[in-house]
């Protein structure tokens, strides 16, 4: 049954509880597993504080890193006498810088709603 079910999961992991809805509580952080969504209660379980002090630093060093590759990527000099394959390689790395910082900010936004 769903309550045997229950007090499993909550045994095996833990959890001071464990509710089943169907609509996102608020205030809560969601992780995507297959084909059921989780919800935690993040505000209970770390320093919030503190974990947006450490994101802001991290955003601070890919925000760096994406003006250091835009840069470099904006020079007709480099673009001019880089192979094509570090070229690519940078355009690939500034993709990903840009991916990482987009996944801190919503860290962020997340964090800054608890």
């Amino acid at each position: 049954s769903i309550e045997r079910g229950k007090s499993i999961i909550q045994r095996g992991a833990k959890l001071k509880s464990i509710d089943f809805t169907e609509t996102k509580p608020e205030r809560m952080a969601a992780v995507v597993v297959d084909a059921v969504e989780v919800f935690a209660n993040l505000a209970e379980h770390m320093d919030v504080p503190a974990e947006i002090v450490r994101n802001e630093a991290v955003l601070k060093k890919i925000e760096a890193e994406v003006l250091k590759l835009e840069t470099k990527l904006a020079n007709e000099g480099f673009l001019a006498k880089a192979p094509a394959t570090v070229v690519d390689g940078e355009k690939k790395s500034l993709q990903e810088a840009q991916e990482r910082r987009a996944k801190v900010m919503e860290a962020l936004k997340e964090l800054r709603s608890l």
